[in-house]
């Protein structure tokens, strides 16, 4: 059955209620039936709403013919929809698109939106082709034979070995999101039934046109952006220590160099970050095998006050501007954890998120469960993470909005308590959620650099040489014994501009060295 012209539901919080509570029906294109009950397509559902029928159909009078008539309406026409009407940009990027519009300002993300490939999948499109045809094989392999339960048993049906398909199936651009392990046996997500059937012929058909029109991929942009307006950047990076290679990347210079693809990194943010960081190794003179993208200076529409975005802000990328009022110290944080199956020996890899350990179910080789497996700490993937709580600088509430928000690797310990900072990153949801009120958080890209120039202003040394002259000065003026540590660091803290946590610490630093004494709450010369 053709249904390219449908609309499909691709998030749970799409608010389907206040959008379409009062619609009165909807038509599921699965089997071609009328739904008018409370029931709401499942994600991924393939779906047609009154108004994408001519005139106004009563749900009685819904019948094959007015499906046939409305798919090939929404196909032809420029149809006010989720799916027709779309703000690709700022300002004067800001058009209207016809199902089948295809003009030289076609991008990416329009070839995404018209055919309702799934964020998860999108990275697939910049994937050479063998890998590409491997992936959409898999998911067709296990849609299409239900009692897969051993990875060896998937390779069987396609051309990867099982290490193979086992490191594809642990990637979140790859089969992560599309393939999930039920009662032993495997079966797709409905990211995986989407991607098994999904025409992907036409779709890379179309993606040729785009590419001819607009003479490259966002792979092929982004080496070509690193090779022109970031080369110094890029070939400064092959003088750093392999671990913490880091490109900070101007939105604003990418927009400038190609609106499409800083538009795009807005949209997709996970997808392009990784693409970019690919890009680097498509540099010709550059031998480097890939850095951490961050991004900063977004653009207005981007920028929110703490508290302020909203659900369709979730796996967009945006500017957050706070004041710091709690952190957590820095922690081993396993990205992707490794499990050693204690029968047969197998390591099973699996991606975390923020929260308790997930665990394989069972063993894909020998079917054993849980109990029998042992968190291998060496062939994890294991970087550190911070987390902190973020409110409104210039809030009177007593109990203002706030954001908890994650940092990573280089960013770990960038800000102290009280600090003022200018967040960018990703807003996500928390897994595992038990609470139809969905909990959330920001996963830092980047914090911005005049924050961490007004940081890093003082030395250690220098932080010392203040908390001396105010205790000598207090002492003098306040109390010729002693004075509270407290006023000391609130006088350095706010003369300085110094984070109050690095004051604390030099006095802990001074006091150590006895340079000065400390008696419960107070501190004395010596």
């Amino acid at each position: 059955m053709d249904r390219h012209g449908a609309r499909v539901r691709e998030t749970e919080y799409d608010g389907w209620g206040d959008k379409h509570g009062d619609d009165g029906y909807w038509v599921d294109l699965t089997d071609r039936t009328v739904v008018t009950d409370d029931t709401k397509p499942n994600v991924g559902t393939w779906y047609l709403l009154p108004e994408d029928f001519e005139g106004d159909l009563e749900a009685d009078e819904v019948d094959q013919e007015a499906i046939n008539a409305a798919l090939e309406r929404r196909r032809d026409y420029p149809v006010k929809s989720d799916l027709s009407l779309q703000s690709t940009g700022f300002g004067d990027r800001q058009r209207e698109l016809s199902l089948q519009q295809q003009d030289r300002d076609t991008t990416l993300s329009e070839v995404v939106e018209r055919h309702n490939i799934p964020e998860a999948i999108a990275p697939w499109l910049s994937k050479e082709a063998p890998t590409r045809e491997q992936l959409v094989a898999t998911c067709r392999a296990v849609n299409e034979h239900n009692d897969l339960s051993r990875q060896t048993e998937i390779a069987d049906h396609i051309d990867w070995t099982r290490s193979t398909l086992a490191t594809h199936l642990g990637k979140s651009d790859s089969l992560e999101k599309c393939i999930t392990k039920s009662d032993g046996t495997y079966e797709l997500t409905p990211v995986g039934k989407r991607a098994a059937e999904i025409k992907w012929k036409v779709v890379m058909e179309e993606m040729k046109w785009v590419i001819s029109m607009a003479g490259s991929t966002p792979l092929e942009s982004f080496a070509a952006f690193f090779e022109g307006p970031y080369h110094e950047e890029v070939k400064a990076l092959e003088d750093t220590n392999p671990d913490g290679r880091t490109l900070r990347i101007n939105w604003e210079d990418l927009d400038d160099y190609d609106p499409s693809l800083a538009d795009d990194f807005l949209e997709s943010p996970e997808s392009l970050r990784k693409i970019a960081s690919e890009g680097i190794r498509n540099v010709d003179d550059v031998d480097l095998l890939g850095a951490t993208i961050r991004i900063y200076n977004l653009p207005e529409p981007r920028q929110y006050r703490v508290g302020k975005y909203r659900t369709r802000q979730l796996g967009k990328l945006l500017s957050v501007r706070g004041k710091v009022i709690d952190r957590d110290g820095v922690q081993p944080y396993a990205e992707r954890a490794a499990f050693e199956c204690h029968v047969c020996g197998s390591l099973v890899r699996i991606p975390q998120s923020y929260g308790d350990m997930l665990k394989p179910s069972s063993c894909p080789e020998c079917d054993h469960g849980n109990p029998s497996f042992r968190f291998n700490r060496d062939q994890s993937v294991l970087v550190d993470l911070q987390k902190i709580v973020i409110v409104p600088p210039d809030s009177n509430l007593e109990e203002p909005p706030a954001t908890i928000a994650f940092l990573k690797d280089d960013l770990c310990d960038m800000v102290g308590s009280s600090d003022l900072m200018t967040l960018n990153g990703i807003y996500e949801t928390f897994d595992g959620q038990s609470e139809a009120t969905v909990s959330t958080y920001i996963e830092a890209l980047d914090l911005d650099i005049t924050e961490r120039t007004e940081i890093d202003t003082y030395g250690a040394s220098e932080i010392q040489e203040f908390v001396i002259e105010e205790l000598t000065e207090q002492i003098t003026t306040v109390d010729s014994f002693a004075v509270q540590r407290a006023d000391i660091v609130d006088a350095v803290a706010e003369q300085y501009s110094v984070r109050r946590e690095e004051v604390e610490n030099q006095i802990d630093a001074l006091i150590e060295a006895n340079e000065i004494g400390a008696e419960g709450s107070k501190l004395f010369d010596i």
